[in-house]
């Protein structure tokens, strides 16, 4: 059996933790690599045509900056659900209870070659703990099941819906580093446009952003309109 990864830290708390803790997105990064994206001079010349804009250098490393952080936060909505666990686990314990009948080979109903088997192999040099290692086997494999059903139990309710995108907090960052530029944030609706919405120069600069993003799980141009309107009425709501 494969070490404990030095990684991973022992729970402290009396209840379970939650399924998103500790966070694993994917392969381990490797120390130093980059999880964002670096906008190149051809996508900031666009977000300014676009958003009517001069984008400085400490701007553009603000987009980069955020870029990484919407990336990140993409990789955490498509972690794993806890119907995901539920099943693995199930799995597991299957698997694990395959292997225990197959290695009960004293059993009430065995047949008489597994009995032949257990006599011959416990008198071979070198094997003579066959039948006690099988048996501890076993006993170890009841703990294992018992583990289990107790991980199963700790498992929130999945009813399979998808994470929402939660991506407020970086529209609204988005908006501030626009308006640091020199625009307004802007967008509403409107019926003189086949999208629903006003041409502003902010929409504009944000759906052009959001494409540059290498994003697992995007939102469609009309949804991200919505969140757009969202985060800047509930922006305005604040105050």
């Amino acid at each position: 059996m494969s070490k404990k990864p030095k990684e991973i830290a022992e729970p402290t708390a009396q209840t379970a933790p939650p399924t998103l803790f500790p966070l694993v997105t994917g392969s381990f990064v490797v120390p130093g690599a980059s999880t964002g994206v670096t906008l190149t001079d051809t996508a900031i010349a666009e977000l300014q045509e676009d958003g009517k804009i001069k984008l400085g250098n400490q701007y553009r490393r603000n987009l980069n900056d955020l870029a990484s952080a919407w990336i990140m936060h993409d990789r955490s909505v498509q972690s794993s659900r806890p119907k995901q666990f539920r099943n693995r686990l199930i799995r597991i314990g299957a698997a694990l209870e395959n292997a225990r009948k197959a290695s009960d080979i004293n059993a009430s109903n065995a047949p008489p070659s597994d009995r032949h088997l257990l006599n011959w192999a416990i008198n071979v040099p070198g094997a003579s703990t066959f039948y006690e290692e099988l048996q501890a086997l076993e006993q170890q494999i009841k703990t294992i099941k018992q583990i289990l059903t107790t991980l199963q139990n700790a498992l929130p309710q999945d009813f399979g819906k998808r994470r929402p995108y939660n991506d407020t907090r970086m529209i609204l960052h988005l908006a501030e580093i626009y308006e640091a530029a020199g625009g307004k944030a802007r967008i509403y609706a409107s019926d003189y446009e086949k999208s629903g919405w006003a041409d502003t120069a902010f929409r504009r600069f944000a759906h052009k952003y959001y494409a540059q993003l290498p994003l697992s799980r995007r939102r469609r141009p009309a949804g991200l309109d919505n969140a757009l309107r969202d985060a800047l009425g509930r922006r305005r709501q604040k105050g």
